[in-house]
């Protein structure tokens, strides 16, 4: 150890190329005396203890068979070197439910979901809500959408609470069995602790730089893999103790009724006529809550109106006003008119009337003279 000290610090270059020329490797050789040049130094005589020590590529292959039978998992074939047997003595399962219900009183029942989540120790991962609406021209129902983690052992508690809470119109179950690949992985895993223990009793050993940073480099991607496989069954622990369900939730005012048997003619008549009824009851209840919904709209929409029909009233009225004024004032001027044609009139027949009255008298005025002018003449008188 006192000569490995002192020349340390002279091999240390040439140990930082090795480490990086192991690294870029996709794999270790069975033995590590054959990863040196020989042209530069003979394998160290420690490394003949490593010739039996099977080192394993990223795949690791293994020649065990699972057989899982009558709710167990077992490793029925021989492990290979250094691999420890995985018993396991229960299936792992994952489920997943698949769920559609119906309920009257959507926010009691959801309400009663989540107070049993919380007594089963549950969780809800994931919901989407829709309150629905009432200012459309048809109503629209509440609705949700939920994915809840229920433990596997419980689950059945919270199926039986939303039958008996709601009316189920879907149900659906996916069993997955996984206990082949788990007990696959815990295989996996059981062989990485083996080797890492392994190159931990070498890393110990170890004398020189060299054999350090390979082991050390070694140990390293054990310890990823590890950590690669642990966090893969931590996921798979939770599948299998927290089981899925993907619930849908719609708020209905009369359950669906299931079909047990095929109906008769007369059956679908009279069922025909009863949804007609019941859909148009529903219908006039649904038109009486938008009406009554919609008065506060009606009466300032009538107030509008009102107003607009005053103004019309009034353009009209004052449009009037001055039409007649107009009217009377054509007729004032056309009686006017008609007056003082009539006065003209009257005026031209007085005076024509005059004229007459003045020739009938200059006439009788001439046959008077004529007639005395006669009676005077001494002629007449012989």
């Amino acid at each position: 150890m006192k000569k490995f000290r002192k020349t340390a610090i002279s091999l240390l270059c040439a140990a930082i190329v090795l480490s990086f020329t192991a690294c870029g490797s996709s794999g270790y050789s069975p033995s590590y005396n054959k990863s040196y040049d020989s042209a530069t130094s003979a394998a160290p005589a420690s490394y003949a203890a490593y010739d039996d020590y099977e080192y394993y590529d990223g795949d690791y292959g293994y020649a065990e068979e699972f057989e899982v039978a009558d709710g167990s998992g077992s490793n029925s074939g021989s492990s290979s070197s250094g691999t420890p047997k995985v018993n396991d003595t229960s299936r792992k399962l994952i489920k997943t439910f698949n769920m559609t219900v119906e309920t009257e009183d959507f926010n009691g029942f959801t309400d009663a979901i989540s107070k049993k989540v919380t007594e089963l120790d549950g969780y809800i991962e994931n919901m989407d809500t829709s309150n629905g609406s009432i200012y459309s021209s048809y109503y629209q129902s509440k609705r949700s959408s939920m994915t809840i983690r229920i433990p596997a052992d419980r689950a059945d508690d919270f199926i039986n609470m939303i039958g008996e809470k709601g009316n189920i119109t879907y149900q659906s179950l996916n069993v997955n069995d996984i206990t082949l690949q788990y007990v696959d992985i815990e295989s996996r895993k059981s062989a990485y602790e083996t080797e890492e223990k392994r190159v931990l009793e070498l890393l110990d050993k170890a004398e020189t730089l060299e054999e350090i940073l390979i082991l050390e480099d070694k140990l390293s991607e054990i310890r990823y893999q590890l950590e690669s496989i642990e966090s893969q069954l931590r996921t798979f622990d939770n599948k299998i103790d927290y089981s899925t369900i993907y619930l849908e939730i719609n708020e209905v005012k009369v359950y669906t009724e299931p079909v047990v048997e095929p109906e008769t003619y007369g059956e679908r008549l009279a069922n025909a006529f009863t949804r007609n009824v019941k859909s148009v009851f529903e219908g006039l209840k649904d038109f009486l809550v938008g009406f009554v919904g919609a008065i506060p709209s009606l009466v300032i929409l009538a107030i509008v109106v009102l107003i607009i029909v005053l103004i019309i009233r009034g353009i009209v009225k004052s449009t009037d006003k001055r039409a007649k004024k107009k009217a009377e004032k054509r007729m004032k001027e056309w009686q006017e008119q008609q007056l003082k044609l009539q006065a003209q009139a009257e005026a031209e027949a007085k005076a024509q009337a005059e004229a007459q009255a003045k020739a009938k008298k200059a006439e009788e005025k001439a046959e008077v003279n004529a007639e005395v002018k006669e009676e005077s003449n001494p002629e007449n008188g012989q």
